[in-house]
């Protein structure tokens, strides 16, 4: 059987890293969305519906993007503190 290790600072940094990835990727999705919504303000009729439809679907998958990112990191940083705790009881119990 192979042995098992864990790198927690690696751990905690991707989790940092995930949440960093999150916050630069929804920064870049605010300024599109602000030179799109410049064109889309002279638009009119039918174009000007699509475009408000489409940017729904997009605001929405947009939002659900962000709260997975979250969600990932959240899950990653509390499977490292699990994982460093687990660790922590065993090795005690072995220093008795």
């Amino acid at each position: 059987m192979g042995d098992i290790s864990y790198d927690f600072a690696h751990i905690q940094e991707l989790s940092t890293q995930i949440q960093s990835v999150s916050q630069q990727i929804e920064s870049l999705l605010g300024e599109l969305s602000s030179e799109v919504a410049k064109l889309a303000a002279g638009w009119e009729g039918e174009a000007q519906e699509t475009w408000h439809a489409l940017q729904t679907k997009w605001n929405q998958e947009a939002d659900d993007l962000k709260t997975t990112l979250h969600d990932l990191s959240s899950k990653v940083g509390q499977a490292g503190e699990s994982m460093q705790h687990a660790e922590s009881s065993i090795t005690s119990k072995f220093s008795m």
